[in-house]
């Protein structure tokens, strides 16, 4: 498998970093935002892959963590999973989001019944 780069690893991981222990009640809009930035920055790093020329299949396992993290943090923060998951496909499409987010990544945010709903939206 082809790894990231040094330089890309280190922005993914700063990218990730400050949403990990997103655990506090917020207003909705911020819940947003916080997803909407996290959103932005894998389609950033998704866009600097590409155009690297790294390999399809190694892009996607390399943004995977980053990108089932958006569930994650979108749970913590109490997003409800239907607007968590339209703004996942709304930004990468249903084929791009079914590469980037597993059912198990949903599932581990948001419980059995929402992942089979995703694998519902995504296949």
């Amino acid at each position: 498998m082809v790894s990231l780069p040094k330089a890309l690893r280190v922005k993914f991981y700063r990218a990730y970093e400050p949403y990990e222990a997103v655990r506090i009640p917020m207003p909705e809009y911020l819940k947003r935002e916080v997803i909407e930035t996290l959103i932005r920055e894998v389609k950033r790093l998704l866009d600097e892959l590409k155009s690297a020329k790294v390999a399809e299949n190694a892009i996607y396992s390399e943004l995977k963590d980053l990108a089932g993290g958006i569930f994650e943090v979108a749970s913590a923060s109490g997003l409800n999973f239907e607007e968590a998951a339209s703004m996942v496909i709304e930004a990468f499409g249903k084929e791009v989001a079914s590469k980037l987010v597993s059912r198990e990544d949903v599932e581990r945010a948001y419980g059995f019944r929402n992942a089979e709903e995703w694998s519902r939206m995504i296949g």
